[in-house]
């Protein structure tokens, strides 16, 4: 008996051991926010500070904190989509039977930086400059608008031509942004127009080294933001990371800053203790055709038998490893990034570009289609794209695959931003390598849309009028079914007519010290509401 006593007290003290050892291990709660510290980050120089010109990190990287959007996307949440679109701006919504007409019930009280008040007319003038292709880059995005309307002071109704599912989520922050009517004239290159309702006003800025940013202490979300300030460095990415590791740096930056191998070696090596997040960031890399021909850049690129057989030549899974370094970091995928749900698949892409078959029988079908085209002994062109590491080293792998299979000999201009942005929106290029702006994410047209006819963001001006037919179609269904075959039947014909050669979308993200709390990522770029939510432990 004292036996089976003593073995039952042995298993009993084993068990209390074996719970005070795990509640040793547990994870304790979560430490409360605290005020203060200044949030360090870096970015390129912005070729301008209104994200409806152009909706990129060079951008992102200067505006966010300064404005607000009517609605956002939840910034406590990961997942993109409609139904995770909470407010901002406007504190209610209500959507009519029909969903034609949008209500929005605005806040009151709400001050923009320079103390005049936010009211309805910000509204009408922010979502008129969104909806115009005259003005906005995003305009394709805003085709299902008819026209705004001021109830009054805090109301205001937009009336749509056609019922849109993701309606809300395209006025989404950073997006489309809520701009003070009364400073229409000041020029979105000039630091003056950071002037909105956000979390962070701006304070000061040094030319070519940083721009700071101070609390908002009229902000309208009561408590926020919790750090003092946010300075941001001018430097290249490349530079950012060897910054972080340094210690200069909070994070790489809330979005971008990690997106190769090099980068993520030299976090690991010099900082070990960082906290590391990737995602799909929905951004689609390639090259863009001047199909259009326009600046006088008319050539053999112009002749889709041309584009076909240099997209049929080139090695998709190689592209990927000569731009990010790693496998890992980046996937091949359409025009429609694969982790949107009616994005097609690799495997179907293959299909459509002729590469699901050995290299050395595509580089006979692609001499076969040059030789119709006129071209059986290559021809010369220029590629343009930025001085940024990843975005060179695809496009010199991407020529050397073209000069090899197709003797097409293509001279790579590397260029500064400065330079490189006015000759992209000018269409002064043969051909041009760069990232097409990321999307919220859970809606085909987000970038379908960006290569409709006479659209800015369509940089080489391809036009074909079955897609811009079923691109209409699409915006105009709200059945989802039906929405999914529309944009695979999009996809299919946009990938025949090769008016962009997508060779990676890449898996990009950030690293911050394991001090810094509150940062949320998502895909996309709509993560960037949470800044007003991170803080600093002492």
């Amino acid at each position: 008996m004292k036996k089976k006593i003593g073995k039952v007290f042995l298993v009993l003290t084993g068990i209390l051991f074996l719970i005070a050892g795990l509640a040793t291990d547990a994870p304790s709660a979560p430490p409360s926010p605290q005020k203060g510290g200044i949030l360090k980050l870096s970015a390129g120089e912005p070729p301008f500070l209104n994200p409806m010109l152009r909706a990129t990190i060079h951008v992102f990287s200067y505006m966010t904190w300064v404005f607000n959007g009517l609605v956002m996307i939840d910034p406590t949440q990961e997942e993109v989509g409609v139904e995770k679109v909470v407010p901002s701006l406007a504190e209610k919504w209500e959507i009519s039977p029909d969903g034609k007409i949008y209500t929005f019930y605005l806040r009151k009280g709400v001050k923009f930086h320079d103390g005049l008040p936010f009211t309805a007319k910000d509204v009408k003038y922010s979502l008129d400059f969104f909806a115009d292709p005259k003005r906005s880059a995003q305009a394709s995005m805003a085709e299902m608008m008819d026209r705004v309307e001021i109830v009054d002071d805090h109301k205001v109704r937009v009336h749509l031509k056609y019922a849109h599912l993701p309606f809300l989520l395209y006025l989404s922050f950073p997006y489309c942004v809520i701009l003070p009517s009364h400073l229409s004239t000041v020029s979105p290159k000039s630091p003056e127009f950071l002037v909105g309702t956000g979390p962070f006003k701006f304070k000061n800025r040094i030319p070519g080294r940083v721009w700071i940013y101070e609390r908002n202490p009229d902000y309208f979300i009561k408590g926020l933001p919790y750090l003092d300030g946010v300075e941001v460095y001018t430097m290249l990415w490349d530079t950012t990371v060897d910054a972080f590791c340094g210690g200069r740096l909070s994070m790489t930056n809330l979005r971008y800053g990690l997106e190769n191998k090099t980068s993520l070696a030299k976090i690991k090596a010099h900082a070990p203790d960082a906290i590391v997040k990737l995602k799909p960031v929905g951004v689609i890399r390639g090259v863009v055709f001047n199909t259009a021909g326009l600046k006088g850049r008319k050539g053999p690129w112009q002749d889709v038998r041309v584009r076909r057989a240099m997209a049929m030549t080139m090695d998709y899974p190689g592209s990927v490893v000569a731009g990010v370094g790693s496998p890992e970091l980046g996937l091949n995928a359409g025009i429609v990034p694969q982790y949107v749900p009616t994005g097609l698949s690799w495997k179907e892409i293959e299909k459509v570009l002729g590469v699901d078959k050995p290299m050395e029988e595509r580089v006979k079908e692609a001499k076969k289609l040059m030789k119709e085209a006129g071209y059986p002994d290559g021809f010369k062109a220029e590629l343009v794209t930025r001085i940024a590491t990843s975005y060179v080293k695809c496009s010199e792998f991407m020529i050397q695959e073209w000069r090899k299979n197709l003797n097409i000999e293509i001279k790579l201009s590397p260029l500064q931003n400065p330079v490189f942005f006015p000759m992209m929106e000018a269409g002064d290029f043969d051909l041009l390598y760069e990232g097409m702006p990321p999307t919220y994410g859970g809606a085909p047209e987000e970038t379908l849309g960006m290569f409709v006819s006479g659209v800015p963001m369509n940089r080489g001006q391809w036009s074909n009028q079955e897609y811009d037919r079923l691109y209409n179609q699409l915006m105009r269904e709200i059945n989802s079914k039906k929405r999914a075959e529309i944009s695979a039947k999009m996809q299919r014909l946009f990938h025949e007519e090769v008016p962009y050669i997508v060779n990676v979308s890449p898996i990009v993200g950030t690293a911050h010290r394991p001090n810094l709390h509150g940062h949320v990522m998502q895909p996309g770029h709509t993560g960037w509401a949470c800044l007003d939510r991170i803080w600093m432990e002492k």
